[in-house]
């Protein structure tokens, strides 16, 4: 059987920070991509509201019709 080959220290410690720099990477681009959901969910909400408040708005202003006033009439 074959030794597996010898690694230095200083490369376990290389290749460790390099997976460690790569993690980080990762971690920056899930966080990043978060950041944008939030931004465009809160955008959404945002336009929704103001629609919503436009709506109320022309419902609030729209002129209503009067109930027609029933007067008693009185039988002599």
């Amino acid at each position: 059987m074959e030794a597996p080959p010898k690694v230095s220290p200083q490369r376990k410690y290389a290749e460790m920070e390099a997976r460690q720099k790569e993690a980080l990477r990762q971690e920056e681009i899930a966080l990043d991509a978060t950041r944008a959901k939030t931004e465009r969910l809160k955008a959404l909400r945002l336009e929704k509201e103001r629609q919503d408040a436009i709506e109320k708005a022309a419902k609030k202003a729209a002129p209503r019709k009067k109930a027609a006033v029933r007067r008693k009439t009185t039988t002599a």
